[in-house]
């Protein structure tokens, strides 16, 4: 049964597709009806992983299972080169959303991360920052910061959200991950996405000029050390940190750069160069709207055949 605050949170998009995006009707009928489809697919949507020396991470609610199914179908429909799957729990996670995700992506390993501060207590005790934030229930985000780096020993991750949806092979990851070792890409913010510190000084704004709707790097360019420093500078209270992990990512990875925007975006039409189009919380109804519309017919085929 929905709660009050997903119900909430179902009217102010239902709100957004009528009053912003001018389509209800349409938003309706693929966000309640023609988007559920992928859930009865007969055949996984996922693949086995073709790559030893990559992981693949997502941080995933409940609330949001049925857009994860479209995003990572879309993922697996495109991509060349796949590694193995981490579908990791942000403790919301029903029976049904187990079953859902164990039939549909059953090579993926589901992360409890209710057990992860116990699991991994030896190595994170080596890092009394990392420590103390992962066991700060309040910011959620922690989860897919952290948890990604100890549970996979991986050369490459690739973190992505579940709210992007994939058009074309992302080559540019793909190229990446034989390139030489001293690269890390994000996606890029068209603005700053702000992160302060103690004493009310925000983070450079070459570190919040980043998404971490796709973070992508070689493990050993995860810099411990400065994501320490990090974690011990920034607020913790200060109620406009709403991006303190994008903000960790982009601090603490070594030889970072930007991956192209005009592939790579949160804004803007879908055209023949899209690759990926990340369709943030204000564009949210978008992602029905626009997305599943052009990939419907597309994924719907790709899960039954």
């Amino acid at each position: 049964m929905m709660n009050f605050r997903r119900l909430k949170k179902e009217l102010y998009y239902l709100r957004k597709s009528f009053f912003e995006f001018h389509r209800p009707v349409q938003y309706t009928m693929l966000r309640f009806f023609y988007a559920k489809k992928i859930l009865k697919s007969a055949t996984p949507l996922d693949r086995a992983a073709d790559r030893t020396d990559l992981s693949i991470h997502l941080l995933v609610c409940s609330r949001d299972i049925l857009m994860m199914c479209w995003s990572l179908a879309s993922y697996y429909a495109v991509s060349k080169s796949v590694g193995k799957l981490y579908i990791h729990n942000d403790g919301s996670l029903t029976k049904n959303d187990i079953t859902i995700i164990t039939k549909l992506f059953p090579q993926a390993t589901i992360v409890k991360t209710e057990l992860f501060v116990k699991q991994y207590e030896s190595e994170l005790s080596v890092y009394p920052q990392i420590y103390r934030c992962r066991l700060d229930k309040r910011y959620v985000y922690y989860k897919k910061l952290i948890d990604q780096y100890f549970v996979s020993s991986a050369p490459i991750h690739l973190i992505i959200d579940s709210d992007l949806l994939w058009f074309l092979p992302p080559t540019e990851l793909e190229r990446a991950y034989d390139e030489a070792k001293s690269k890390s890409l994000m996606m890029p913010n068209l603005s700053t996405a702000d992160v302060y510190f103690k004493g009310g000084e925000a983070m450079p704004k070459n570190f919040a000029m980043y998404n971490s709707g796709i973070v992508m790097f070689h493990r050993n360019n995860f810099n411990l050390t400065r994501l320490e420093d990090f974690l011990s500078r920034v607020d913790g209270d200060d109620p406009r940190n709403h991006f303190i992990e994008q903000g960790a990512f982009a601090y603490c990875l070594d030889f970072l750069l930007p991956l192209p925007l005009d592939r790579y975006h949160i804004k803007g039409e879908i055209n023949n160069e899209t690759v990926v189009k990340h369709y943030t919380s204000p564009r949210r109804p978008l992602f029905y709207i626009e997305g599943v519309k052009l990939l419907k017919n597309k994924l719907i085929k790709y899960a039954t055949n």
